[in-house]
């Protein structure tokens, strides 16, 4: 159990390692074995645990807009008034589902990456993770949400 924030109970950790029964250890073999353990957790997660990616709209489109959390409602609106558009919708990031996205991705002839933050965060991940780089973008960092005319715009070479 965890300590209540203010409760007067404290919960110290360490730096160290713990060996399979969780004690502390040093040893560089047991950091291994312990870190290869949970590194197999994360593909272990990846190929069970995880669903894939969902692309909203025509299966085939020419220009495939990419994007993560909030922005969803904007996007899914967006699509009811383009044509020939479709939404890969990034739920997950870590373990990063590179071989779907990255198959949907390069299947796109037009590939649009829409944030809401100044730097495309998750286009560095993209392209660390498939080797895809996203020409276009629709950044927007001024602490508003993207509206579906923005998108619209943006997928229509408006804005």
């Amino acid at each position: 159990l965890r300590s209540v924030a203010g409760s007067g109970n404290h919960f110290v950790a360490n730096s160290d390692e713990h060996d399979v029964y969780g004690y502390s250890n040093e040893e560089s073999s047991v950091r291994n074995m312990q870190m290869n353990k949970r590194m197999q957790k994360m593909i272990t997660c990846a190929q069970e645990d995880m669903p894939a990616p969902i692309v909203y709209g025509p299966a085939q489109a020419t220009t495939t807009l990419v994007s993560w959390g909030s922005n969803k409602g904007a996007i899914l609106d967006a699509l009811e008034v383009l044509d020939d558009v479709n939404y890969l919708h990034l739920t997950w990031a870590q373990p990063f589902p590179h071989e779907h996205v990255g198959q949907v991705l390069r299947s796109a002839q037009r590939v649009v990456n829409i944030e809401c933050n100044y730097s495309g965060q998750m286009h560095s991940v993209i392209k660390e993770q498939t080797g895809v780089s996203i020409e276009e973008q629709l950044l927007k960092y001024d602490g508003r949400p993207i509206y579906p005319e923005e998108i619209i715009a943006t997928v229509r070479n408006l804005s």
